[in-house]
């Protein structure tokens, strides 16, 4: 059977989703969601960037589905957009902290910066010679979070299509074979 590990040892993710946003209201709503063995949900604080304070909110976490050994969590969030303000979200494990930041537009701002990206990487009928001349696993999303830090950060990505490049899953798994 197919066995996935997360990268870094202890979630898969943060996989961070823009739901909507209340213009009238001035709130951008979204979720970040974590895929863990862990029995306790990791820890989520929340804060803008710029804000140093000692105590940031803590998020909720709801646990929406298990499959085997593995347990969903979603962290919903609702923040004000105000400033066009970059937000920092630190996780927590009994393994060490981990932060990431992303940009809320203004509510105002009507200049809003987003990529959309199709596909994930290379398929695998690219030879590795071909690969390694265009950079290499990963390349795109190096360039694309150079180009986020570039351009001040992009308000939302859209993916299109073949986002999880499953290729050997379905040569691997017997299950799977047509």
């Amino acid at each position: 059977m197919y066995n996935p590990a997360p990268v870094n040892g202890e979630y898969f993710g943060p996989y961070l989703r823009y739901t909507n946003m209340n213009l009238e209201h001035g709130i951008w709503y979204g979720s970040i969601l974590l895929v863990t063995e862990y029995m306790q949900p990791p820890t989520v604080h929340i804060h803008r960037s710029r804000d140093l304070s000692p105590n940031p909110p803590q998020l909720k976490a709801s646990a929406i589905y298990t499959h085997r050994t593995w347990t969903f969590f979603r962290y919903d969030i609702d923040l004000p957009m105000e400033d066009g303000d970059m937000w920092t979200y630190a996780i927590s494990t009994p393994v060490g902290c981990t932060r990431y930041e992303f940009l809320v537009a203004a509510r105002d701002d009507r200049n809003w910066r987003f990529i959309s990206t199709s596909c994930n990487d290379f398929s695998m009928s690219v030879r590795s010679e071909e690969r390694s001349r265009l950079g290499g696993h990963g390349f795109m999303w190096k360039d694309l979070m150079q180009k986020h830090l570039d351009c001040g950060g992009f308000h939302a990505q859209i993916g299109n299509g073949d986002q999880v490049y499953a290729d050997r899953m379905w040569r691997e798994l017997p299950s799977l074979k047509v």
